[in-house]
């Protein structure tokens, strides 16, 4: 089995919008050869849609969308390849509760659908709020694979997250394993935070171990409001070994279980360690990029002091935006030296940005 694992950032409630592009990024990597595309949780509403569930007709759009997007699939002739989508649906029909679910499209129609087990609800999620929890496993055949599907918090199990006493009783990836997957994926929206990245890498290893069976997880990409999502997409073997993307990136990973790795893609998991800063600084700058370019702004305009504070701003917005669209304005007063005047000049002639 081929599979991908597409990195996708969602426009919150733009439901058509999404569907477009999921359809255009599936029917591409279909033409790659993949049989099976994975796409990150809740793709089709964006994550997280919040209150936008409680509209009316929103969830019903989302249904018709999913379908519509399955008709389409095999009409771009990409009908054979499993589409795993992350989408919300009612449980039984209009009105009933609402379930977090991948949906698997093949064949132009909804082949199954899985609905989220574990529904997180400390930190910034409300998920029990919005949705009913799924009650059982769902595995697909695909080439030569039996495919279990679980989502975000089901792999995760609070473990990645300062949670004290949060568990559950249930453990979806040992039950999906029980029923016959062969490979795991895990469709996910988990907002960075410091340190949350490198637990990740260790629950990921620890469960493929456990399992005995490969984990492939992908997290959404770009940013919605106060939550950044860094794109992380890798597959990690029961022996601790890990295929992985760069992280902010944008292309799909892709991987042939049928051949066997070359050394240079599978090797030791990544050390995480000693990068904190990087992390940081990729994830405010994602966070910047993203709330301009979802909220439709096309330029910043910021002080500067010549002192640290307006430096870093000013260093993240350029590197968010580019230096063409930061401006910015120096407030000299009585109180300023020559010296923060000089610093705030330069500091704009090095990142090359308008400085007034």
């Amino acid at each position: 089995m081929r599979i991908a694992l597409a990195r996708f950032d969602s426009l919150v409630g733009d439901v058509p919008g999404n569907s477009r592009r999921i359809l255009d990024r599936a029917v591409e990597l279909s033409s790659a050869g993949a049989q099976c595309v994975v796409f990150p949780e809740l793709a089709m509403v964006g994550y997280p849609p919040r209150d936008l569930l409680q509209r009316e007709g929103f969830v019903d759009t989302c249904e018709r969308a999913v379908v519509a997007l399955a008709t389409s699939l095999q009409s771009a002739g990409a009908g054979d390849v499993a589409v795993c989508i992350g989408a919300v649906m009612h449980v039984a029909g209009p009105g009933s509760a609402l379930i977090n679910v991948v949906a698997v499209l093949r064949g132009g129609r909804v082949e199954a659908t899985y609905a989220k087990r574990l529904l997180p609800d400390y930190d910034v999620f409300d998920e029990p709020r919005h949705f009913a929890a799924g009650r059982s496993p769902v595995v697909i055949s695909c080439g030569t694979e039996r495919v279990g599907i679980v989502i975000c918090e089901d792999l995760w199990r609070a473990e990645d997250a300062v949670a004290a006493g949060h568990s559950y009783s249930i453990d979806p990836v040992a039950e999906s394993v029980a029923a016959g997957a062969t490979v795991i994926v895990c469709p996910s929206a988990s907002p960075c935070a410091a340190g949350k990245h490198a637990r990740h890498v260790e629950i990921l290893r620890s469960a493929a171990q456990r399992g005995g069976v490969p984990l492939c997880s992908l997290n959404a990409s770009g940013a919605d409001d106060d939550l950044v999502f860094d794109g992380d997409a890798r597959i990690v073997f029961p022996d601790g070994t890990a295929i992985a993307a760069s992280r902010w990136g944008r292309d799909a990973l892709v991987h042939d279980f049928k051949a066997p790795p070359v050394a240079a893609e599978r090797s030791a998991v990544l050390n995480t360690q000693g990068a904190e800063h990087a992390e940081r600084w990729h994830t405010v700058v994602a966070g910047i990029a993203g709330y301009f370019r979802k909220t439709g702004h096309s330029h910043a305009v910021l002080g500067l002091s010549g002192g640290i504070d307006s430096a870093l701003v000013a260093a993240l917005a350029c590197a968010a935006l580019g230096a063409d669209r930061v401006t910015g304005v120096l407030m000299p007063s009585k109180f300023s030296s020559d010296g923060s005047r000089a610093d705030a000049w330069d500091l704009a002639r090095r990142l090359g940005m308008r400085a007034l």
